[in-house]
């Protein structure tokens, strides 16, 4: 039997209809089991903070104290290591900003989701101690939503690829030093490219370092492989998902914002890619496990080791 072209339409539309609502009941229940009263659990987040702190004694980043000249510096596929060398070796910090700190007692992690879109959480999130963003998502004209404090943002070499032309020109390392101003304290650059060149990573550190007061910290990807084998992930962790790693090291309390891996919300209304309307999802690369990671933070949510905000915050 042929089915003529109208009605295959009629049964790809009805399919996709019927996932549609199944997938909108589903957040529908995940929104309600987030809703439940939450309460942190300190001891489960000083165990998860013990294991992770134990994966690596030199921590997640790369200092002058814990490299020697010719240590490897890999991307995140552990492939195309730059053999550090003694100019390359003064951009790294002489030691950890973080290894002397005392755990910071809120955190907040924001990611990009564009749940984040009228959420109204911007001054919540300011009212945190240390707060951390990634890949240089604009925040100067968001900040009711997305808040404009920031303490740590991460970078990667598509940031710089896709939106400064790899600083082939004046012009793009320009841009690119305007872009930054608009974050304050740290930035983190997370290799997770495997057609960059490596080496991009000390260029960016050397822009960084000869024009402006921040520093930029290279994250060890050696370190967040391990992290990806005991979050048990089938794909390499996700930038946000990093950063909730870094943050239960870091913080006493993780409050989550804009994490949200779907097109639509809870009500079925459809969301935009990013809170800033800047990319479609058409766009969207499966590098990540996004289900996955998503449905891990729900664990922890519920464990009471992170909080996962998805409804929109008092005005």
């Amino acid at each position: 039997m042929v089915i003529k072209t109208k009605t295959r339409r009629r049964v790809t539309r009805s399919s996709r209809t019927l996932r549609r609502l199944a997938l909108q009941q589903n957040l529908t229940d995940t929104v309600k089991l987030l809703d439940t009263n939450w309460e942190l659990n300190k001891t489960r987040l000083r165990g998860i903070r013990h294991d992770l702190t134990n994966l690596n004694g030199s921590y997640f980043i790369f200092t002058q104290s814990n490299t020697k000249l010719g240590r490897k510096y890999y991307n995140s596929f552990l492939k195309s290591p730059v053999v550090i060398n003694r100019p390359q070796l003064r951009l790294l910090p002489e030691t950890s900003p973080f290894s002397e700190t005392t755990l910071f007692k809120s955190c907040a992690i924001v990611g990009n989701g564009g749940i984040l879109k009228n959420s109204h959480c911007g001054n919540e999130i300011d009212s945190s101690d240390f707060v951390m963003r990634s890949n240089l998502q604009p925040i100067k004209h968001f900040t009711n939503d997305a808040g404009m404090k920031s303490s740590l943002v991460t970078i990667n070499p598509s940031i710089i690829y896709n939106r400064f032309n790899l600083f082939d020109t004046p012009g793009n390392e320009s841009n690119f030093l305007q872009a930054l101003e608009e974050y304050q304290q740290y930035f983190l650059w997370i290799p997770n490219s495997y057609v960059v060149n490596n080496s991009l990573s000390f260029e960016t550190a050397s822009i960084i370092r000869q024009t402006i007061r921040q520093q930029l910290l290279l994250a060890d990807a050696i370190y967040f492989r391990k992290l990806q084998r005991y979050w048990k992930t089938k794909k390499m962790l996700s930038t946000g998902m990093s950063l909730v790693s870094i943050g239960i090291c870091l913080c006493e309390e993780i409050n989550l914002y804009g994490f949200w891996p779907f097109q639509i919300d809870s009500n079925g209304e459809p969301l935009p890619m990013h809170y800033t309307d800047d990319i479609a999802w058409s766009t969207y690369h499966h590098n990540h496990d996004y289900d996955s990671e998503f449905q891990l933070l729900i664990n922890l949510h519920r464990s009471g080791v992170i909080k996962l905000h998805i409804n929109q915050c008092s005005p």
